[in-house]
């Protein structure tokens, strides 16, 4: 679905359309989309509509932020969450991909 990309990113803004990829190619599609931006960036900050999410389209295998954070984690990324929208009931994470030394 996505191309392969020789640069290397230092960092990508995956904010609210990551349930549209899910949407659109399905939850291997994002899966894949969030593996191939792990091996090209270094690192996210990453929000989705999870199912309690006030939004027209929910991941519905995502609840809450531990399971986020866990979905991210088998996706190639070492996440930790750095805030929620009381509002709309979303969470946002930095996160660092696997592949870098670094840590959060």
């Amino acid at each position: 679905y996505f191309y392969d990309t020789p640069q290397r990113w230092n960092l990508a803004f995956v904010l609210n359309v990551h349930h549209w990829i899910h949407k659109e190619y399905g939850k291997q599609g994002a899966q894949e989309f969030l593996h191939h931006l792990a091996k090209s960036c270094e690192r996210m900050f990453f929000m989705t509509a999870t199912r309690t999410a006030k939004a027209k389209y929910v991941v519905p295998e995502l609840g809450g932020s531990k399971n986020v954070q866990a979905y991210l984690n088998r996706c190639g990324w070492k996440a930790k969450l750095i805030g929620r929208d009381e509002i709309r009931t979303r969470y946002l994470f930095e996160c660092l991909s696997r592949e870098t030394k670094k840590e959060l």
